[in-house]
């Protein structure tokens, strides 16, 4: 998660968003003339996705669902369980006094395997009660995940609760990040806007059968101009998947799109591409996933997966 240079070049990104300079009154009640407002980087949407990504690939593959505490792991809750399929729970420092007088909104934990999702750990004080509360409710707790590590006991005191804390970045790699001499790389510049597949002149109604109906993409509009060109494009999350017509046509055997599915639904979709008579070839090669191939009507290859 540290070693490579599009990690020094988040590191630099979170730093540079939530860094101010000025005159500051900390918790203690001295001044500086610093401060560091972890809120920042995660109110940019597109450095919070980045993040939530990070956080991703630190994720327990046998995790039921994710609990945010209040208040900076709610917002990165909600992209991680976006980004994985995961239920969210949010999780109050109180339970509130009235209703359902719950600690953790969302559903219940009783008999879940939760990960407790937290922006920035110091002493790890507000996980550390969090989670004999939900312990008590009969949650299991099987990992903590955070932005960033302060390096202030955090560890060592959730280590004592047997809690294990996964950070994305310690501070002191955010500060080396920051003076480094190596100019970031950053893919903040480009982003997925769609993946196009090719297909056979007339594919349109079995793309809709196929895409639309079997896979449940929703069919958009093509651009007027475009629309005399064939083809089919579909929603697909944030990004777009688009069908074009291709003459001559030949399948792709090896470069294909790979669709994430939501956890526990894989089968279910193996199962009902099955039955409508398409290829299922399973791969267990992915560390952390489940996948499978299978082909579109004209021989594409695609590639369906899930956390584990």
């Amino acid at each position: 998660m540290r070693d490579g240079p599009a990690d020094t070049a988040l590191a630099r990104r979170i730093y540079d968003a939530a860094r101010l300079s000025g005159e500051f009154v900390l918790r203690s009640g001295q001044t500086s003339t610093e401060y560091f407002d972890k809120y920042l980087f995660e109110a940019d949407p597109l450095l919070l996705r980045a993040v939530g990504e990070a956080l991703v690939r630190l994720l327990p593959p046998d995790a039921d669902a994710l609990a945010g505490l209040e208040l900076g792991g709610i917002p990165l809750v909600t992209i991680l369980s976006q980004l994985t399929g995961l239920p969210a729970l949010f999780v109050r420092k109180q339970a509130k006094a009235y209703g359902t007088c719950r600690l953790a909104e969302g559903g219940e934990v009783a008999g879940r395997r939760l990960v407790v999702i937290e922006d920035v750990v110091s002493t790890g004080g507000a996980i550390i009660d969090a989670a004999r509360v939900l312990r008590a409710d009969g949650a299991e707790l099987i990992s903590v995940l955070c932005v960033i590590d302060r390096e202030s006991g955090g560890t060592e005191n959730l280590a004592e609760e047997d809690l294990e804390l996964h950070a994305v970045f310690t501070m002191s790699e955010l500060l080396n990040a920051a003076v480094s001499t190596e100019p970031p790389i950053s893919g903040e510049e480009l982003g997925l806007d769609h993946v196009q597949l090719a297909a056979p002149s007339g594919c349109e109604e079995e793309a809709r059968r196929f895409f639309g109906g079997l896979l449940g993409l929703r069919e958009l509009q093509k651009p007027p101009l475009l629309q005399g060109h064939g083809g089919v494009w579909f929603s697909l999350g944030t990004q777009q998947l688009h069908i074009g017509v291709e003459d001559p046509f030949s399948p792709a055997r090896k470069a294909h799109p790979a669709l994430r599915v939501t956890p526990g639904r894989l089968d279910q979709m193996a199962a009902r591409l099955s039955n409508a008579g398409a290829p299922v070839s399973w791969d267990e090669a992915l560390p952390g996933y489940r996948r499978f191939y299978t082909e579109d009507p004209w021989g594409n290859r695609i590639e369906l997966l899930s956390v584990r």
